[in-house]
């Protein structure tokens, strides 16, 4: 008897559920069947039920042209059945996560109309293509989180919430091995501005030559902040030990920032044994605040404000193979100086 009610229960909640899918595009061949949960790259774009696996590639070098396509069994929109997720008021949504090494370095979200089951990649396109991928950048904007040599790759796609800021388990995971010459793995970026990003103190984004970035407060604390360029993630932070010196942290890398004594108009940058002044240009003129300049042994920083902004400032920058953490010391300084103090 118990045997007859268990199974009749199964049956009637596999009922329910088959009766709770909602209609997605399925599995669409061999192909999707053999990759499923996974997916594969390719020099080649990845098209739609016209894979061609003889292009299949596991390693690339840096330059070359990766295109990929990810597959999984049922649409996202099913996903969020699952989950318990509401259906969305617009769209559905998933969420790509990258990670070099083991660490997460990017991820982003996008927008889907919930039945889509593969999805194409493309993160650095060939000669021939025009079309602006969404993904496209994301190797050559975080040049910061790789390694000289070998780098292990890998991406995972997840459904995700907007209304939670949820996600879930990932419905498909790849990776490939990238090539890094050391000339292309570097902590630094050419600054050319920095500005307020909604004309608050407490967000600021960062232009650079080849990429962006931001710097952000703590929940609204003066005293720590946090940071990402070009794939590069840090704290800025006042010195819980030493009055008046701040800290830049990047991995274990730690740049102090200190100020002069007996001129309160400059600031020390200390990067281990070697110490660089940022300072006004004018420093006896009413209006010194607005134009600083900063040397290190690697080149000259000019920090200058934009039409007599504190909230937008232009950068000439003649310091590229600086460190990244260094420059953006001086960067620090002055935007707290004119600003947040």
């Amino acid at each position: 008897m118990k045997t007859k009610i268990l199974f009749l229960t199964l049956i009637l909640t596999t009922g329910i559920m088959a009766q709770n899918k909602l209609p997605d595009n399925g599995i669409s061949g061999e192909v999707h069947r053999k990759f499923l949960g996974s997916g594969f790259f390719s020099n080649e774009e990845v098209l739609f039920q016209k894979e061609n696996l003889s292009t299949q590639k596991t390693v690339f070098n840096w330059g070359e042209p990766i295109y990929g396509r990810f597959y999984w069994a049922e649409g996202i929109n099913n996903h969020y059945v699952k989950n318990g997720w509401k259906k969305p008021y617009d769209t559905y949504r998933y969420v790509i996560r990258y990670y070099a090494n083991g660490k997460l370095f990017k991820e982003h979200i996008s927008q889907t109309n919930g039945k889509r089951t593969s999805l194409p990649v493309c993160l650095y396109r060939a000669n021939y293509d025009t079309y602006d991928w969404n993904e496209m950048r994301i190797l050559s904007q975080n040049t910061g989180a790789f390694k000289p040599g070998k780098n292990t790759i890998k991406i995972e796609v997840c459904p995700y919430e907007r209304a939670s800021n949820r996600r879930s388990e990932p419905v498909a995971i790849a990776s490939f091995t990238l090539n890094m010459p050391a000339s292309a793995v570097k902590n630094t970026v050419t600054f050319k501005k920095i500005e307020t990003a909604w004309k608050k103190w407490d967000e600021w984004k960062i232009n650079g030559s080849r990429n962006f970035g931001y710097i952000q407060s703590a929940w609204g604390k003066k005293d720590e902040w946090n940071f990402e360029i070009n794939g590069v993630k840090g704290k800025i932070e006042i010195s819980p030990v030493v009055k008046n010196r701040w800290l830049v942290k990047v991995g274990n890398k730690t740049i102090k920032m200190e100020q002069v004594y007996g001129y309160p108009k400059e600031w020390n940058i200390i990067d281990g044994s070697h110490t660089y002044v940022l300072k006004p240009v004018w420093p006896h003129n009413k209006d010194f605040w607005k134009d600083w300049e900063f040397n290190t042994k690697n080149g000259s920083l000019k920090i200058v404000s934009a039409w007599n902004k504190t909230d937008e400032w232009d950068i000439t920058d003649k310091m590229p193979n600086e460190k990244l953490e260094v420059k953006l010391a001086a960067i620090y300084m002055v935007i707290y100086l004119t600003n947040i103090k």
